[in-house]
């Protein structure tokens, strides 16, 4: 028992363990909106999201039945089905609110109730960035030419591990309430993303992906193609 004690604590003292708190959104100005006045607007937005989540990831199965019991077949993958909600508080001016007010009437025709082209100028899809980041970075080194270099850890190496909503927009923009007796109450906004795939980043992932087999534990930089070790 106290060996197995003793096996947890070392791995909590060496790994840590992710923090719910420790993350950042990113969401880029989609085309259709890109011409109007939104200046640091977006910029608020990844500074003013008070909660977000990770996509679930779910495998579509058939049942099939050739000969013996019945079993299941993967044929199809999803990623949440209703999309994504993310929380924002809004600013004094209303300016987090009227941005996504301005994308969603871009996304349909708020006079003639007709859908616009994805695509160009009128484009109202973009990608969206969901990163969890480190707490501290310990010991991050790479290899190169079979030697051993310690890098400096930059605001890349601290993205830990991050998802990628391809083709994203605001499908469902939640209600304020207002009350008069909430003396020190604030704004917040919730806003449910459909998007058409998730792309997932980590380590584990991208070793995989680039048939990367060493090992170790490997550490893959995005950013900068090098592979490391996590000490």
């Amino acid at each position: 028992m106290s060996s197995s004690l003793e096996r947890f604590i070392s791995q909590i003292n060496t790994r840590g363990l992710a923090k719910t708190n420790l993350f950042k959104v990113e969401i880029s100005t989609p085309p259709c909106i890109a011409s109007h006045p939104v200046g640091s607007i977006p910029e608020l937005l990844n500074i003013f999201c008070q909660s977000a989540n990770f996509p679930a990831t779910n495998i579509g199965v058939k049942e099939l039945k050739i000969a013996g019991p019945t079993y299941k077949i993967p044929y199809s993958v999803d990623y949440g089905g209703e999309g994504i909600a993310l929380t924002f508080l809004v600013d004094r001016n209303m300016d987090v609110k009227g941005y996504f007010d301005l994308w969603m009437s871009h996304i349909i025709n708020p006079y003639e109730f007709h859908a616009y082209y994805d695509e160009g100028v009128t484009r109202y899809t973009t990608d969206i960035l969901i990163k969890q980041i480190a707490e501290t970075t310990r010991g991050l080194k790479v290899y190169e030419n079979n030697g051993e270099e310690t890098i400096t850890p930059t605001e890349d190496m601290d993205n830990l591990y991050y998802v990628k909503l391809e083709d994203a927009f605001p499908r469902n923009i939640g209600m304020i309430e207002l009350d008069s007796t909430a003396q020190n109450s604030v704004h917040k906004l919730t806003v449910n993303f459909a998007y058409r795939k998730a792309i997932f980043n980590n380590e584990i992932y991208n070793a995989r992906k680039e048939n990367y087999n060493s090992g170790v534990n490997v550490r893959f930089f995005p950013n900068t193609g090098r592979r490391g070790t996590v000490r």
